[in-house]
């Protein structure tokens, strides 16, 4: 059976770094509920969402950032998504989700983002 999923997160003075490789669907939304979850109860509540690699996504894993993402904000923190491109650039698009995220082209953008967002809290 082929890898339907590989999610490696390494953690940044400004940031957890969380990349999502393969397919996030009905069969592998739980575990990435799971440990972003995981990583939000740990008080790391700054998440940079790297997707470049992610080759497909449905309702439930758009349904788990869309979680993830509120309750990083509801504890005073953010997600911001690295490398939105193909299909799932389409779908926000389609969704109007590109407007509830915060989107960077890829992860360097989103870590510099991060670090100007620590040395000043009101820059997005």
């Amino acid at each position: 059976m082929a890898l339907k999923l590989a999610v490696t997160s390494h953690h940044d003075p400004d940031c957890t770094l969380v990349a999502i490789t393969g397919e996030l669907d009905a069969t592998t939304s739980p575990a990435v509920r799971e440990r972003l979850r995981g990583l939000l109860a740990e008080g790391r509540h700054r998440i940079v969402l790297d997707v470049t690699d992610l080759g497909f996504c449905d309702s439930g894993g758009l349904w788990v950032l869309l979680e993830v993402h509120r309750q990083a904000e509801r504890s005073g923190g953010w997600l911001r998504l690295a490398g939105v491109n193909g299909f799932l650039q389409r779908l926000f698009t389609v969704t109007r989700l590109d407007a509830a995220f915060t989107v960077d082209p890829d992860v360097a953008a989103s870590l510099a983002a991060a670090a100007r967002q620590e040395e000043d809290p009101g820059v997005a």
